[in-house]
């Protein structure tokens, strides 16, 4: 009976997981074209939002709770589908070129402290 629980308790955290790392992407893929769209930025302007590199880190943060070596995989997986259907794709090259490197680089800086901060901060 307690390995059930266990797992019950173990997918709801995966799943809680999930449901907020793809909240956190939509969030920034829609940052991304109200930039572009509504308030007329070029891509390279709306990619050095601060808003957006704000929302990148959360979803790095988040991916980092369960696959802290597959933030740009999972990253990418998350943000690439909704931006190439929206974006040109001169503008999408460049979204791409840019989040992986960016991705990559928020990999490397997420210190293990944050995360521990982060699940403190899901369990409150």
């Amino acid at each position: 009976m307690e390995t059930k629980e266990s797992f019950k308790i173990i997918a709801s955290e995966i799943s809680d997981v999930t449901s907020s790392c793809t909240s956190v992407a939509n969030k920034c893929v829609e940052l991304l074209l109200s930039q572009i769209e509504v308030e007329g930025k070029d891509i390279y302007a709306a990619l050095s939002n601060i808003e957006f590199q704000t929302k990148l880190k959360e979803l790095a943060l988040g991916i980092c709770l369960f696959n802290r070596r597959k933030v740009v995989k999972y990253g990418m997986t998350l943000l690439t589908f909704p931006l190439d259907n929206f974006l040109s794709q001169k503008d999408y090259v460049v979204a791409e070129c840019y989040l992986k490197e960016y991705l990559f680089k928020l990999s490397l800086s997420v210190t293990p402290e944050e995360i521990l901060l982060c699940i403190i901060d899901k369990k409150k």
